[in-house]
């Protein structure tokens, strides 16, 4: 006679791959939770360089002044309209107005003097754009965009001194 086993549970490989899968996959949600300030101010540093990057290549191609106000709250993008002022850059989801984090706060030095509340970045259509440094900061994080005399704009570390 030949003994028959029935098979009702899971081998050992199987629980080994499942339990490997759960233990990635709450890692990858432990990292995704825990954005530290210093990981936020530089992604929105990061993301103001890339926008300003292409905001000063549109006023290029369009032979159009651009530019971009920056406030407590935020920063959006300028055009000049039909009557010549600077109005809301609208119909442009790249440059729609953008909301900082709460409790982030930007300051901008341009040409070497301090921003006020209402100061704005001109973007040339000849693609000069006057050297900035625009800092955010959040709690005891900083990081920087940072903007060149030959156009050029690039997110560094306050106390990088090659980045700008």
């Amino acid at each position: 006679l030949r003994a028959h086993f029935v098979n009702s549970g899971f081998t050992l490989i199987e629980l080994v791959v499942v339990l490997l899968i759960l233990t990635v996959t709450i890692g990858l949600i432990g990292l995704n939770l825990g954005d530290s300030d210093n990981d936020r101010v530089r992604e929105e540093a990061d993301r103001v360089a890339a926008l300003l990057q292409t905001a000063r290549d549109e006023a290029i191609l369009q032979g159009q002044i651009l530019a971009v106000q920056f406030q407590a709250g935020g920063y959006r993008f300028l055009r000049v309209d039909s009557q010549g002022k600077l109005g809301p850059l609208t119909g442009d989801e790249t440059f729609r107005p953008r909301n900082l984090p709460e409790g982030m706060t930007p300051s901008l030095v341009l040409d070497g003097a301090p921003g006020t509340a209402e100061t704005g970045l001109v973007l040339e259509p000849s693609g000069q754009v006057p050297p900035f440094t625009l800092t955010f900061r959040l709690g005891n994080a900083a990081w920087q965009a940072r903007g060149e005399n030959g156009g050029r704009a690039r997110s560094a570390h306050p106390d990088d001194p090659h980045a700008g």
